[in-house]
């Protein structure tokens, strides 16, 4: 479309020249003022110019770079982050840098971007179950700080969870423990960083929450029981990220 808008240019320097075949699987913009999109090809991530359709590769570990650790995308869209093992890659539109190569010591298993798009919260397993199916027994949740570089261990857990959102006008994290299996949320924490206060909040019933743009709610599928058919999705609801304790609004 944006070639048929544009002036007839010589073939020599047609934009089609640069671009990378079939390259996009997901797309999502990562910048306003200089626009591009963010494409996933093979496994690895490139990101395509919308002015001249030119294409950069960012990552090039295979598929061992698609392993899925959260919430991805920086709240501004400038940033996005990748797991590779036990690193993770820092990328933007101008390339690709590993971060925390030292102070990772498990396997990261989630990351939630702070609101300003300047920090992490990291959970990363420290160690599994050496019987059955090797569950997570040891946990960690820890902040990171771009600007500083900064790694700061926030507490020790036991089991399985992920960490879901960083506030930083408020300065919690909310993180998760349990859930999992097909789609269940699991318990969910409200963890004050100042006050080192922990609430907790009965949300089981949940189904694969996500968050509104600004941050605030989660828009949430939500499991009721009937006695007839068992548990079933009869309402989507709206919950406030810091207090979820009862739903703001109901959509049949």
């Amino acid at each position: 479309l944006m070639q048929k808008q544009s002036p007839k240019m010589p073939s020599s320097q047609t934009p089609t020249q640069q671009t990378t075949a079939n390259p996009v699987d997901t797309t999502q913009t990562i910048s306003k003022d200089n626009p591009a999109i963010l494409a996933l090809k093979d496994w690895d991530l490139y990101v395509i110019q919308m002015s001249d359709l030119s294409s950069k590769r960012l990552t090039s570990g295979g598929r061992d770079t698609s392993h899925r650790i959260g919430n991805a995308f920086s709240p501004d869209h400038t940033k996005f982050i990748k797991g590779e093992g036990k690193t993770l890659l820092l990328i933007t539109k101008d390339g690709s840098k590993p971060i925390l190569q030292t102070e990772l010591k498990g396997d990261v298993n989630s990351v939630a971007w702070r609101t300003d798009s300047n920090a992490l919260a990291i959970w990363q397993v420290l160690k599994y179950e050496e019987t059955g199916i090797g569950l997570p027994i040891l946990s960690e949740l820890l902040t990171y700080d771009l600007e500083t570089g900064k790694t700061t261990k926030i507490k020790e857990l036991n089991g399985y969870g992920e960490v879901r959102f960083w506030d930083k006008e408020k300065n919690f994290i909310g993180y998760t423990t349990g859930g999992g299996e097909g789609g269940a949320f699991g318990t969910y924490h409200v963890f004050d960083i100042n006050n080192q206060g922990d609430k907790t909040y009965d949300t089981t019933n949940w189904e694969n929450p996500s968050i509104t743009p600004d941050g605030k709610e989660f828009i949430v599928y939500e499991r009721i029981r009937d006695n007839q058919y068992g548990s079933l999705i009869k309402s989507i609801s709206i919950y406030s990220v810091q207090k979820p304790d009862k739903s703001l609004r109901n959509f049949p």
